[in-house]
This record gives structure tokens, C-alpha cells and sequence, in this order.
């Protein structure tokens, strides 16, 4: 497929997958693929988990859902909203035939000493998984698969961590889900026009 046509046909997929197995070959090349992505300094810092073990997988997403239940009722949702969201969770995570947990190795990073160049350069490293994640799609997406990349990692740092017994250095930040479609066609999202956000100095929207 044209790069082009393939980046605007890429959908997040968030529907029931084909019980249908995925050659791990298939994960492990999309996954190299990904490492061409641009990153600050070079560094590099992007690290993928897959996530094999079903058993484990299930013990995390409810260890997961059970913190995500008690952030929404903090937020004041519905009961019946947080059944909702709680059942959409487990299907999207559990029911997926690859999930794979993205993140950084700190190690990577440059250190500095003082705090606001520490966060800039941990921003940085934000970007470069970013990227590389952007790479992994698109590349799954070439060998016919879909994917979903979600956030809920970072509202649940500490138990993905201790669940996964994650290197002391390693800060998760989002999951990929990953399968064979069994919706094939899907209604793309609607974009915003090119100039709400493309602005020239001369012509920048005063607040």
C-alpha cells in the first residue's frame, strides 16, 4: 500500500478481534521496524513487553480496573458508567490476542542535575516512545493486523510495575492491543480542517 493511503486508512480498533492466531515472528518484526523511529539523542529509550501470560494479564487488568472503579466514583460517575467502563476495559485488554505494555527505560535518558532539565529531557523520552509506538502500527497495520494504543498504563504506574516486576528504571506508559480484524470496514473519525491548527507566526490566533 502507499505510505500515504496507509497512514489515513489506519483506524483504532476497538471491536472484537478474529479468534485467530498471530505468529509471534510477525510481533517481533513490527516491533524492529519501530526501533527506526526518530528519538532525542539518539537514546533510543522505547522498551516492549509482551505480554504472554494470560493468567497474569487477567490479575492485571482487574488489579487495574479495581483502582480505575475507585479514580471514577472519586470523579463523581454513575455507578452504571463505571460497570460500563470497567466491562469495556476487560474486553479490550483481556480479550485481545497480543497486548503489548510500552514504556521507557530511564537508563536511557540523559542525566542532569537540576529538575527543570530532568523533566524536559523525561518529555523528551515521552516523544521518542511516542514515535517509535507511531512506527509500530503503521507497520503492524502493512502485515494486515490492527492495533489500539491506549493510555491506561500511566493512571496505574505502580501496580503495573509490581505486577510485572518491571525493572526499577522502567516507566510503563501504554498498551497495545493487537489482532486480526473482524470488522473490516470502519468509519474514520472526523479530522479537523488543516487550518484550526496550522498557523503561520505572522497570522497566530490571539488569546
Amino acid at each position: 500500500m502507499d505510505l500515504l493511503e496507509s497512514l489515513k486508512k489506519r483506524r483504532s480498533y476497538k471491536f472484537p478481534f478474529e479468534k485467530k492466531q498471530i505468529d509471534p515472528k510477525i510481533i517481533e518484526k513490527c516491533i524492529n521496524i519501530s526501533k527506526w523511529a526518530p528519538s532525542a539523542h539518539n537514546s533510543q529509550p522505547w522498551r516492549y513487553i509482551v505480554l504472554q501470560n494470560m493468567d497474569l494479564r487477567t490479575k492485571l487488568i482487574n488489579r487495574m480496573n479495581n483502582k480505575l472503579r475507585k479514580d471514577l466514583r472519586n470523579d463523581g460517575k454513575s455507578e452504571e458508567f463505571i460497570e460500563n467502563k470497567i466491562k469495556t476495559t476487560k474486553t479490550q485488554f483481556l480479550q485481545a490476542p497480543i497486548l503489548i505494555l510500552a514504556g521507557i527505560d530511564l537508563k536511557a535518558l540523559k542525566d542532569y542535575q537540576d529538575s527543570e532539565r530532568k523533566h524536559n529531557e523525561f518529555v523528551l523520552g515521552v516523544l521518542s516512545v511516542a514515535s517509535s509506538i507511531t512506527y509500530l502500527l503503521i507497520s503492524l497495520q502493512e502485515h494486515g493486523l490492527v492495533s489500539c494504543w491506549y493510555s491506561a498504563p500511566l493512571f496505574a504506574r505502580e501496580i503495573v510495575s509490581e505486577m510485572l516486576k518491571l525493572p526499577g528504571t522502567y516507566y510503563p506508559l501504554a498498551f497495545i492491543t493487537v489482532g486480526y480484524p473482524s470488522i473490516k470496514e470502519i468509519t474514520p473519525p472526523k479530522h479537523q480542517k488543516l487550518d484550526t491548527f496550522l498557523f503561520y507566526n505572522s497570522n497566530l490566533p490571539i488569546t
